[in-house]
């Protein structure tokens, strides 16, 4: 009699450490990807269109419709701020805006990726400044 070959049998149900490890690089992976969704969305003003968002809207000539894309800017603020525009002058830069009430340091930081300070406008509609 050949000796028969035992049918081969399942040590453990347990993943090898080499799938376990590539289980974790893999869940690993997903968690980056859903966080930085997550960061991108957080980062989107609620109702703006992201490729507008990703462009910077300029303080001295953006209307209050266009400020109000920004994160944490409403209609209030996003007056204000046009007010106080036309009434004190343009912003000479981002911290400028500390002279709007309701708008901090905090504020500043939320929006700073999202917006610049250009030439007041009757500086930029001049015409030897658009050459």
């Amino acid at each position: 009699m050949s000796p028969r070959a035992k049918p081969a049998r399942f040590a453990s149900l347990q993943p090898s450490r080499r799938g376990a490890a590539g289980l974790g690089i893999l869940l690993i992976a997903l968690l980056t990807l859903t966080l930085t969704i997550a960061w991108d969305a957080m980062q989107t003003p609620i109702g703006a269109d992201p490729a507008i968002a990703r462009r910077t809207i300029d303080l001295n000539h953006a209307d209050s419709d266009l400020l109000q894309l920004l994160p944490g800017i409403g209609p209030r603020r996003a007056e204000a701020i046009v007010e106080e525009r036309r009434t004190r002058g343009a912003f000479v830069s981002l911290e400028d805006l500390q002279r709007v009430s309701g708008i901090g340091p905090r504020t500043i930081d939320r929006i700073a990726p999202f917006v610049r300070v250009g030439p007041p406008p009757e500086i930029a509609a001049s015409p030897s400044l658009q050459d």
